[in-house]
């Protein structure tokens, strides 16, 4: 219900997507805590060499209004996981309430925070990376919305469709059915299908999104999937395999998500010791 009412997300959606996600990460992350580890790397000369992956320290965790408990578990569940604490004592996580210019601009400017993961815009995006670079160069990952090729309030959200030119009419008008039944209103009754946005300035976005119709075939179609400044997230629909990866392999978005994702909550130490004698 908080989550509907922080929001304006479904019930439904909140409860059988965002809740069940994040039991589901939080189960998955737990998994994790004792099976990372480093590799041993062969090396000339009597020396052994090892690496160790250590919890980088202190992570400064931002997440957006849109999905926030399960946002909150994608950031701490691996921070967690990674051992960026000694056990789990009163105070480990703190939860900071607050807006972007004071409780967000403190984590990513503070020096006592070595690492900075942030969802949201592009634009604030920029500017904790600036400030990750003015202070102590702490790392930092980020989740920015993009135009991702495939409306919503969500980062990977199609904002744009690429249709081919043969089912370019029967997507526009099923498309434009799709949506004439889409039921508005209040996110906590049932058979309501999309709640309010989340403020005006989000209401007028959507309403001014527009189309364009081009010509081109799928390597124009790519090349226009490629023009932004990065890639979150992007949609594949083809009944064709040989097409599904090549296009998938062109594309250049992609989401990290599961073992890929302890990977930035920690840092790789290379040790090398000498030893009397070496048997391999």
């Amino acid at each position: 219900t908080l989550e509907a009412l922080d929001s304006g997300k479904v019930f439904l959606m909140a409860f059988y997507v965002d809740l069940v996600a994040t039991i589901k990460t939080l189960r998955y992350y737990a998994g994790w805590a004792d099976k990372i580890h480093g590799k041993t790397i062969p090396i000339d000369g009597d020396y052994f060499t090892y690496t160790r992956h250590e919890p980088i320290g202190v992570c400064g965790q931002i997440i957006p209004w849109n999905f926030p408990v399960m946002m909150f578990s994608w950031k701490v569940a691996p921070a967690l996981s990674s051992g960026n604490t000694a056990g789990f004592p009163p105070g480990v996580v703190n939860v900071v309430p607050g807006y972007g210019p004071t409780a967000g601009s403190a984590i990513a400017h503070h020096m006592d925070i070595d690492k900075v993961a942030f969802s949201g815009s592009t634009a604030v995006g920029k500017l904790i990376q600036r400030a990750a670079g003015d202070t102590n160069l702490k790392r930092v990952t980020l989740e920015l919305g993009g135009k991702n090729p495939i409306i919503g309030q969500c980062c990977v959200a199609g904002s744009r469709v690429l249709v081919e030119e043969p089912i370019y009419e029967q997507f526009v008008r099923r498309s434009v059915e799709k949506a004439r039944g889409k039921v508005l209103g209040d996110p906590l009754t049932p058979g309501v299908d999309q709640g309010p946005q989340i403020d005006r300035k989000q209401f007028d976005k959507d309403l001014g999104a527009g189309g364009e119709r081009e010509e081109g075939g799928s390597h124009a179609g790519v090349w226009r999937a490629n023009a932004t400044h990065y890639g979150l997230a992007a949609g594949l629909f083809t009944s064709d395999m040989d097409k599904a990866f090549t296009v998938s392999a062109a594309l250049q978005a992609g989401i990290v998500w599961g073992e890929y994702a302890l990977q930035e909550y920690t840092e790789v130490k290379a040790i090398t010791i000498k030893i009397s004698q070496k048997n391999s």
